[in-house]
């Protein structure tokens, strides 16, 4: 028996201590993430956050003016900044400004090109704009992205029928079909078709 308890610890020692090297690595990841936003967090331009979230603020408020002037000395600042531009492109949206808007989401989108909301932002705008073939392309690359996401194929065969691409629709449906089994609201959307 106490050969047995002294297995078991020998065992639980060693698996210890083998995992010790694994879980110091991952320590060390963890550190160098903290260090790089620490060192961000010091390099950040104090004008620049008080902008940024005075700009938040004031179009949490419904304030669209100051807020936008707020967002443009931000990219007086930081003219790279896609977050800025993410920003004033939802303020140009909310006031039918898309030409504008769809100029600032390409900037942010080269930026950024795998950020969700940038380009959920990007297609609707396209949408409003009756470019149903780049807001096609900006679902394809969200699919691609998150291929899980149904309302995705749904956008997607959308905007493939409204540029009367009924065949590509159709291929879009077939593939949600393969993905998730046959639906009502999918079988609806293919007869109307």
């Amino acid at each position: 028996m106490r050969l047995h308890r002294l297995f078991i610890c020998l065992t639980v020692l060693f698996l210890a201590l083998a995992a010790f090297p694994a879980m110091a690595q991952l320590s060390k990841k963890d550190k160098k993430k903290a260090e790089k936003q620490n060192q961000d967090t010091k390099t950040a331009d104090p004008k620049f956050n008080f902008y940024f979230f005075s700009g938040l603020k004031d179009k949490s408020l419904n304030n669209m003016e100051p807020a936008l002037e707020n967002f443009n000395r931000c990219l007086e600042l930081d003219p790279t900044n896609d977050a800025v531009m993410f920003e004033i492109a939802k303020i140009y949206v909310l006031r039918n400004m898309n030409d504008k808007a769809a100029e600032l989401m390409e900037q942010a989108v080269k930026i950024s090109p795998d950020q969700e909301w940038y380009l959920q932002l990007q297609a609707q705008i396209y949408e409003e704009t009756n470019k149903q073939e780049q807001a096609a392309n900006c679902y394809k690359h969200l699919l691609e992205l998150y291929p899980d996401r149904v309302e995705f194929f749904f956008k997607l065969a959308n905007a493939y029928i409204f540029s009367n691409k009924f065949t590509d629709a159709l291929k879009v449906y077939d593939k949600l079909e393969a993905q998730i089994g046959i639906t009502e609201d999918v079988a609806i959307q293919k007869q109307k078709i």
